[in-house]
């Protein structure tokens, strides 16, 4: 078990939940002053209740293989409970908790980015129920869509493995989802009695703190999709603040042409929209788009004799064609290639020519199976 890359994903756990208190400020303060502790309220409420779900049921019909092979739900049942969290885990790359942990706030965060459209508009009660059938009818089965990749005796979702869709981190179960289930809640709920007349957020200043609140958030929601410290998780971490950079520049653009001045409320939206444009495309390659979560249902944990899971500190076997100088002008044997090594290139057997070969570089991808290992004894 690679402890720097455990240390990152808590870390990341950690900045995703603090989206949530961040979405609270956001959609409370645009609401009006009578509306805003209802509105927050509806965040915290939503997300806990889901997270109740994950642990029961949420987890197993995401991460679970696929009922009868299709693709469309994991068996509820599987993880019933996440009782399998508390075994000793060290075979794997992760923590099989930390890893139900991460995910449960990626439900939690989906939850309460549907209640704006509920603004002022939905009892309590009412928004409680819709929360904890949505997320079992709806989130549940798509994060299976999306998340599950198929593996070793476990079949995954449809959009990941059959689709071949490239979203890195989640913006087809979050982002899409929930803007969907939004937009599906205000028809149903109808025009608000305001409708049509002009209301003015009634706190700009804690709109623009809930979107920093977000913002910052939102390194640990993609950067830590890579579920692992180094360069997969620095490239996402790079391409989302330039990507919210210039949400906020474009936004503030357009006010300025539409109503020459840069208004507060433009620039916070801005920036929620550049950070949710980049989210599925941000990472580097489809290839590393696709590694990356396939981590969340990877292959099975190595056996011991491979150490750890984690094959981005593993120097590589050089081949033997490379030890003799009399291979100086002879091709390197198979699986080897002749190239010049860089400067900072890793320790390799060197030839009278110059040249270096070495065998195939394994993937950096740390590797994650969710099944735990066996308690001891």
């Amino acid at each position: 078990m690679d402890t720097g890359n455990v240390a990152w994903l808590l870390a990341s756990s950690a900045l995703v939940a603090l989206m949530i208190p961040g979405l609270a400020l956001y959609y409370g303060a645009m609401v009006s002053s009578r509306q805003i502790l209802n509105m927050m309220i509806m965040c915290f409420s939503g997300a806990s209740l889901v997270a109740i779900l994950w642990v029961l049921y949420g987890f197993s019909a995401a991460f679970g293989t696929s009922l009868g092979g299709l693709g469309l739900l994991g068996n509820p049942l599987q993880y019933f409970g996440l009782d399998a969290a508390l075994g000793d885990s060290t075979a794997s790359g992760l923590p099989f908790a930390l890893f139900a942990a991460f995910q449960l706030l990626f439900a939690a965060v989906t939850t309460a980015l549907t209640a704006g459209s509920a603004a002022g508009r939905m009892k309590f009660g009412a928004w409680m129920l819709f929360a904890g059938l949505w997320a079992t009818f709806v989130y549940f089965p798509v994060a299976h869509w999306v998340f599950a990749f198929d593996s070793e005796g476990v079949v995954g979702g449809w959009i990941a493995n059959r689709l071949g869709a490239v979203d890195f981190a989640g913006g087809t179960a979050v982002h899409v989802n929930s803007g969907i289930a939004a937009l599906a809640l205000a028809l149903v709920l109808g025009r608000s009695k305001t409708f049509g007349q002009p209301v003015r957020p009634h706190n700009r200043p804690l709109v623009l703190v809930g979107a920093g609140l977000l913002w910052f958030g939102w390194y640990g929601f993609n950067a830590g999709s890579a579920l692992a410290a180094g360069t997969a998780a620095s490239v996402v971490f790079l391409n989302s603040t330039v990507a919210a950079c210039a949400g906020l520049l474009g936004w503030a653009m357009v006010d300025l042409f539409r109503t020459g001045s840069v208004t507060s409320l433009g620039s916070a939206e801005g920036i929620i929209a550049g950070l949710v444009a980049i989210t599925p495309p941000v990472a580097p390659s489809r290839r590393s788009a696709r590694s990356s979560s396939a981590l969340w249902r990877a292959s099975p944990a190595p056996s011991p004799s491979t150490g750890s899971s984690s094959s981005a500190t593993t120097t590589p076997s050089t081949s033997s064609a490379c030890t003799s100088p009399a291979a100086s002008s002879a091709p390197c044997s198979s699986g080897c290639s002749p190239r010049r090594p860089p400067p900072t290139a890793r320790p390799a057997c060197s030839t009278a020519a110059g040249w270096a070969c070495s065998a195939p570089r394994p993937s950096p991808w740390p590797r994650y199976s969710p099944t735990p290992s066996p308690l001891p004894g």
